[in-house]
């Protein structure tokens, strides 16, 4: 699925529930996201590494690799929640993690401060 096709059904979704982050990440936890908010940041985890450059690739603490990942979620978290954000990268499968973690922060016109 294209990235604007998953904006897209996500930004649906986020809309259907009033523009409620709470409601969106606990819908999005049903279908097993691992989603969370904690200090007015949003958290996603990535269960499987996406990036097809690292399919054969070795452990590594470096995230370089990751950027990539990094740069597509601050486009998607962009379209989806029409507002600015950045997006870090917290841990990855690549460093021996069991999941990918994001930390998304809102620009100070912040959704998450309503």
């Amino acid at each position: 699925m294209k990235m604007e096709d998953t904006a897209k059904e996500l930004k649906r979704l986020y809309k259907s529930l009033n523009k409620d982050l709470q409601r969106f990440v606990s819908a999005l936890n049903k279908n097993g996201a691992g989603w969370y908010i904690e200090e007015n940041q949003l958290y996603t985890k990535m269960f499987t590494c996406e990036c097809p450059m690292l399919e054969e690739a070795a452990l590594s603490q470096s995230l370089t690799w990751c950027h990539c990942t990094a740069g597509y979620n601050k486009k998607l978290f962009e379209l989806v929640f029409e507002t600015p954000v950045d997006v870090e990268i917290m841990q990855s499968i690549r460093q021996g993690f069991d999941y990918c973690l994001l930390r998304v922060t809102f620009s100070k016109d912040c959704i998450l401060s309503s």
